[in-house]
């Protein structure tokens, strides 16, 4: 049996691949769960105790805050610094295109997401925090695209969201600085395909066996170049 190494960036590419299927294929799936609500989240009703944390008629011993950039709006962690920015992406049909695991990046990337589709992709925009594809974004993405390819394609779609940077471009993942059955993952970034992973198994780890997460990481690292927006808003929620 022939053995064949993956570099890092190989590994990356085959892992960035494997989650979108792994979406695309379950996804009807987590809908039909019965624990699994998509509905607004207000914050004010959230009761938090010593031992647990009451929303509703659920209680849970802890809540994991994943709001990526609307993380501003949480009244338990807005004082993290944000530094959101905006992409936008087309999903391309082409029978010209042969990658099948392999993702090509040149300044920008083509994605396989089987069945001739690709995920073209991205801009970065820092100003208009939306979910609207623009104009500009597709002839940015378009010129690109055809530097590289001159087989004809169909463009399937074109979708804009805002990816949830942090100011000094690292992930924030752990518990509240007070509150200790609150937890925050958040701050992945471009590189969330590559990051989530590793620092899921962490924060899981942490949450079930009390195993340490990376310092670089830890939420607290901005308390106290927020300590007077901290303050004001732990008065808030008592």
């Amino acid at each position: 049996m022939k053995t064949i190494r993956l570099n890092p960036i190989q590994k990356f590419h085959k892992l960035k691949f494997r989650c979108c299927k792994f979406y695309r294929d379950n996804k009807n799936v987590f809908r039909k769960q019965p624990k699994l609500q998509r509905r607004n989240f207000d914050y004010h009703k959230l009761k938090v105790t010593e031992n647990e944390v009451n929303y509703n008629s659920l209680s849970a011993s802890n809540i994991i805050f994943c709001d990526g950039h609307l993380i501003t709006q949480n009244p338990y962690f807005n004082w993290i610094p944000m530094k959101p920015a905006k992409g936008e992406v087309l999903t391309i049909r082409s029978t010209a295109i042969k990658l099948k695991q392999d993702i090509l990046n040149k300044g920008f990337f083509i994605m396989p997401l089987g069945d001739d589709l690709y995920k073209v992709g991205a801009t970065y925009e820092w100003e208009q925090l939306n979910d609207i594809p623009t104009e500009k974004g597709k002839d940015e993405l378009l010129k690109k695209l055809n530097s590289v390819l001159t087989s004809p394609y169909q463009i399937v779609s074109h979708d804009a969201a805002v990816r949830p940077s942090v100011i000094d471009r690292r992930p924030v993942v752990g518990h509240h600085p007070e509150y200790k059955n609150l937890y925050i993952f958040n701050g992945l970034g471009t590189k969330a395909v590559m990051l989530a992973p590793y620092f899921a198994k962490q924060l899981v780890s942490n949450i079930q066996n009390e195993m340490p997460i990376d310092e670089e990481v830890n939420p607290n690292r901005f308390r106290k170049v927020n300590s007077a927006i901290f303050n004001s808003n732990a008065d808030k929620t008592d």
